[in-house]
């Protein structure tokens, strides 16, 4: 018969017994009592700050002016449309010609003074 499972059987005898002897003497000592515990705090709700726009010198005048210019200068705005649609006219000939391999001289400038044209007319109604 052999000795070793009977070696086996103590060494596992000893390791058990050691760690409850190590249990023992890590034991904590009892807890003082707690403090009862306090009511729980209600959520506070808060109006969120608008963000502060950053305001440049200068910057006050400019818009006192724009307000204060509210009307429309009629007479300029017609003229205006009138130039736009008379320059609109003459750009489908302009174009056909540029299948035939030609190039208006005028016909860039006249597309810059059409976009011009809107653009200014586009600020003057929205405003």
């Amino acid at each position: 018969m052999s000795l070793r499972p009977y070696l086996w059987l103590v060494l596992m005898a000893a390791l058990a017994a050691g760690a409850g002897i190590q249990l023992q003497a890590q034991k904590r000592p009892p807890m003082e009592p707690r403090a009862p515990a306090a009511p729980p705090i209600e959520p506070v709700r808060v109006r969120p700050v608008p963000p502060q726009r950053i305001q440049f010198p200068g910057e006050d005048e400019h818009r006192t002016e724009r307000r204060t210019r509210q009307y429309v200068d009629l007479a300029r705005t017609r003229q205006q449309a009138e130039e736009l649609a008379a320059l609109a006219e003459k750009i489908p000939g302009q174009v056909n010609a540029l299948s035939r391999n030609t190039l208006p001289n005028d016909l860039v400038q006249q597309l810059r003074r059409i976009e011009q044209l809107a653009k200014h007319l586009r600020k003057e109604i929205s405003r």
